[in-house]
């Protein structure tokens, strides 16, 4: 939130307990962070900073794993069901081949998505999540989440103001959704309100996708029967990732590069995307995606 330089990874290192506030107080759940042991701050935040950790000899498993031991006993021994939530969080990001090579022979790209596996293992109470994610996007996590169970609750945290995206996370499961350029203090509420099992949208998105600023009922079934309304709700996250580059002007081998596919993989989804929209060219696609606020230009 913010420029950089701004102070965010100096208030999310405040915030985790690794840094000393320069004033103020800090509460989780009403209680004064400053009592709270290290097990029971861990046991309410995990934080995945840009900085990657140096661990020695570990294998991305093993790192994964860490997640679990504010859980432990004092001896710091994993159960089967540690073990099993690390694997299953390893799974919902799609790391399982990397997952027993040692982290530092892995690509920045690969050690985000297992920061994203411990921190998701770690079981926080709220999730703030991007939409785009190295090997994986918030769209997915958030519905892999859903579909475990998990009691993890989502706020999708982005750039992105297309009606298709915030409904697609809030069909998915995710209770919030902000972008951005939020100020702290809209930030904070919607914590608070997803923290007691309300819903929270973006005000400017709120009202122009529900009619107000305040969303109360069941955003998911709602965004569910929005999109079902409409010819866009059938495009994938992928397509739409290749939607955005379309209307930045990129060719099928710009697109290619740029998202990490073939050409033809590119040729193919905007096959999928005409037939879907109903369109005979690239052109057309785009001008009904912008009109239908689907994708941004911003």
């Amino acid at each position: 939130i913010g420029p950089n330089g701004a102070g965010k990874s100096t208030l999310l290192k405040t915030l985790a307990g690794r840094l000393r506030p320069l004033g103020g107080t800090i509460f989780y759940d009403g209680r004064d962070a400053s009592r709270l042991t290290d097990g029971e701050r861990a046991r309410k935040l995990s934080v995945m900073l840009t900085e990657r950790p140096r661990p020695e000899r570990m294998t991305c498993r093993e790192l994964v794993r860490t997640g679990r031991y504010p859980y432990t006993g004092r001896l710091g021994v994993l159960t089967k069901k540690d073990r099993k939530a690390a694997d299953d969080a390893i799974h919902l990001v799609g790391a399982e081949a990397i997952s027993d090579r040692d982290w530092d022979s892995i690509s920045d790209g690969q050690k985000q998505r297992i920061l994203l596996a411990r921190a998701i293992c770690q079981n926080p109470d709220i999730l703030l999540l991007d939409i785009n994610m190295p090997g994986t996007t918030g769209l997915e996590v958030t519905k892999q989440l859903a579909e475990v169970g998990s009691k993890t609750k989502i706020i999708a945290l982005t750039i992105h103001d297309s009606d298709n995206y915030v409904l697609e996370m809030l069909k998915n499961g995710a209770l919030g959704y902000l972008l951005k350029d939020v100020e702290p203090a809209v930030l904070v509420k919607a914590i608070h309100m997803v923290n007691d099992g309300n819903p929270f949208v973006y005000p400017q998105l709120a009202e122009r996708l529900f009619g107000s600023t305040s969303v109360t009922d069941d955003v998911e079934t709602r965004a569910k029967e929005m999109l079902d309304e409409s010819r866009g709700e059938r495009l994938t996250a992928r397509e739409m990732d290749v939607l955005e580059c379309v209307a930045k002007g990129y060719s099928n081998q710009d697109i290619a590069t740029a998202l990490g596919l073939s050409e033809k993989t590119v040729k193919n989804h905007m096959t999928r995307v005409l037939r879907k929209l109903k369109v005979e060219d690239r052109t057309q696609a785009l001008v009904y995606v912008l009109k239908n606020k689907i994708i941004s230009l911003e």
